[in-house]
């Protein structure tokens, strides 16, 4: 007996493609066509707040190596909102993988993805934002570097805010390792 096919609204869910603390990914299907559906994991303030800047960041951002935001909704009192599909698997996945091989990228596969990784981070920093968590969980490609997407705008904020919203949000964004040593002993220190 097949499985029963599960929707959240119209939006056919095929897989989950990730989970973490905050949110949950899925991939759906809606008009013969795949989408990244992101579904907030409870309605603690931290993750309605995550939610709500990819929201807003994904509305002003258009590029080819960032998702377009496509839709927004609730489920089961959850916010979610739908987005195009990243191209290929994380980086992370990805340098497992040739590892696991005995294998490392070529450098022009290296310089393919780093530039068209720089070309959306300047897109981002055009519209006065900052992404806040690019790491390689964050950062999915095709092996060739050809086809890019940079995810998880949870993190992003508008230029020049430096307030914090929740006491472990520094420690949660992946910049937090590659921060000053004042910053480190006081995120909420003005100026470090």
């Amino acid at each position: 007996m097949p499985a029963p096919v599960t929707y959240i609204d119209q939006w056919q869910v095929l897989e989950i493609l990730g989970r973490g603390d905050f949110a949950t990914v899925l991939k759906v299907r809606h008009r013969d066509a795949d989408f990244a559906l992101k579904l907030c994991a409870s309605a603690n303030s931290s993750a309605l707040e995550r939610i709500v800047l990819e929201e807003s960041a994904l509305q002003q951002l258009d590029h080819p190596y960032i998702p377009k935001l496509i839709d927004n909704g609730r489920h089961e009192e959850r916010p979610y909102i739908v987005m195009s599909l990243g191209h290929g698997a994380t980086l992370r996945s990805e340098f497992e993988r040739l590892a696991r091989l005995g294998a490392v990228h070529g450098d022009i596969a290296a310089m393919n993805i780093l530039a068209r990784l720089l070309a959306a981070v300047a897109h981002v920093h055009e519209h006065d934002l900052v992404h806040r968590d690019i790491k390689d969980a964050n950062v999915m490609a095709t092996p060739s570097g050809d086809l890019l997407t940079l995810i998880d705008f949870g993190f992003c904020k508008p230029v020049g805010v430096s307030e914090l919203r929740s006491p472990d949000s520094f420690w949660r964004a992946g910049a937090a390792r590659y921060s000053p040593p004042s910053k480190l002993a006081d995120p909420s220190a003005p100026g470090a």
